[in-house]
């Protein structure tokens, strides 16, 4: 295995400096489209920390599991919750802080501002990190 030493003078594998140069070209081949350098985001840390990856699908399955169900009109919903106020907060998807810190790296929260739409479009291309489910 090859090693590099970054700014810091930390010792890095050489797979981690090649694959930021392919995620910094495939931004710039994409344009304004986010979503393949996302995808290649989550290939990249599934595929190098595999356990950690398998381990992560068990933590939101337990997850899912310990959300309270929450009753909004004639709907049942799990992950949401109601405060004293009235107001609803719901924990919609969740996502590996490893993948989020690529991402970052990639893209600057002006870039790609992670808001209910990135949201929204997140669990529907990735539904395996949803939370909040209809019951």
């Amino acid at each position: 295995m090859e090693y590099i030493y970054d700014q810091f003078g930390i010792k890095r594998k050489t797979a981690v400096f090649s694959a930021a140069n392919k995620l910094h070209a495939l931004k710039k081949k994409s344009g304004q489209d986010p979503w393949p350098v996302i995808e290649e985001c989550f290939k990249i840390w599934e595929k190098t920390h595999p356990a950690k990856y398998d381990s992560y699908l068990h933590y939101l399955k337990d997850i899912k599991a310990t959300r309270k169900v929450t009753n909004i009109g004639n709907k049942r919903y799990s992950g949401v919750s109601k405060a004293k106020n009235g107001q609803l907060t719901s924990y919609v998807a969740d996502m590996p802080k490893q993948v989020m810190y690529m991402i970052r790296a990639i893209y600057d929260s002006d870039e790609l501002p992670m808001q209910k739409e990135f949201w929204q479009e997140f669990i529907w291309r990735y539904p395996k990190y949803a939370v909040r489910e209809a019951v």
